[in-house]
């Protein structure tokens, strides 16, 4: 009856962590996750695209954060 009580608290115990160290790499991946979608739609905004192939002649100086038009 001991012994049984022993493994059932271990048992218990080891659910207890599991669950929480489950927890925590969710929390983790979620953050993990939002700071990508932060960089990805950040390189969205700085990517210079051109509507037609062509060379580049100059390249203008700019300050950072400059809006180009």
């Amino acid at each position: 009856a001991a012994v049984d009580a022993e493994r059932n608290g271990y048992i218990q115990s080891w659910r207890a962590d599991v669950s929480q160290s489950l927890s925590e790499a969710h929390s983790r991946m979620s953050d993990a996750r939002e700071l990508f979608n932060k960089a990805k739609l950040r390189k969205q905004l700085v990517e210079l695209k051109s509507e037609a192939d062509a060379t580049v002649q100059s390249v203008a100086k700019v300050s950072v954060g400059a809006v180009l038009q």
